[in-house]
């Protein structure tokens, strides 16, 4: 990351966590997670609207919510470990917001390392399930009185040790893509019941590269085995355009399809 990339970041989450608004008795707190990909076929200006947008969905959390930021690599669960960012935001002011200096402070350092981390040394696969497993156990220790989303900014391109979605030939239409994620989803119940998920696309080198015939079954796939665990998808084309209002209508519990 630059350094005039360095300083509007700094500005922009110091000004976004110091105007925090005290929360309305009404509203209950809610548990945002992130995913981040951080694979090397993402577009370098795809990536600064990542995390642009992370930046601005900091900026709408509000007293007692949280926010984890889990970086998308070829191993996530195992690469993730030490690399998550966590923001809590605690539901008791201090004198003079200090607490909210102290967290833009610290998420300012943490997403300048991970956006370093992308540039110095991006990932040559992406590990979404196991992403999304990351996820599931972030939000497994949220409180019940939490509502709770998922946002996930990827090209959606699953490439590890175990499947490469531009190859695989269940992922060649959307009819083979929907009941690869049915069996996959079938051994894992609905951990994520309840749960907002959205899924925003980042233009990518290898998914411009597909057919359209792939691209509609890997999105297929997603959308598929993202409802199969219990969660209400909504999935854009546009990533980083429409976090914001994703937040905005899952906050007013309003139906984003």
């Amino acid at each position: 990351m630059d350094k005039a990339a360095k300083r509007w970041l700094s500005a922009a989450l110091i000004g976004a966590m110091l105007g925090l608004s005290c929360r309305r008795k009404q509203d209950a707190p809610v548990a945002v997670v992130v995913i981040c990909d951080l694979s090397a076929s993402i577009d370098p200006e795809a990536r600064v609207a990542m995390f642009r947008s992370v930046e601005s969905v900091a900026s709408t959390l509000r007293r007692g919510d949280s926010l984890a930021v889990i970086p998308l690599t070829g191993d996530t669960e195992n690469e993730s470990s030490g690399r998550v960012l966590r923001i809590e935001i605690s539901a008791k002011r201090e004198v003079y917001d200090e607490d909210l200096r102290r967290d833009a402070a610290e998420a300012r350092k943490s997403l300048e390392q991970m956006a370093e981390w992308a540039m110095n040394s991006p990932s040559g696969q992406t590990d979404l399930l196991g992403a999304l497993a990351v996820a599931r156990e972030e939000l497994s220790g949220v409180h019940r009185n939490h509502r709770s989303f998922v946002i996930v900014l990827s090209d959606f391109i699953q490439d590890d040790a175990r499947f490469n979605f531009e190859k695989d030939p269940k992922l060649a239409d959307p009819a083979t893509a929907k009941a690869l994620a049915a069996e996959f989803a079938a051994r894992e119940g609905k951990p994520l019941e309840g749960v907002r998920v959205f899924l925003g696309y980042l233009r990518s080198q290898d998914l411009g590269a597909l057919s359209r015939e792939r691209r509609t079954a890997i999105r297929a796939f997603w959308v598929e085995y993202i409802k199969r665990l219990g969660a209400a998808p909504w999935c854009v084309a546009d990533g980083p355009g429409l976090v914001l209002r994703f937040l905005d209508v899952a906050r007013t519990n309003r139906t984003a399809s």
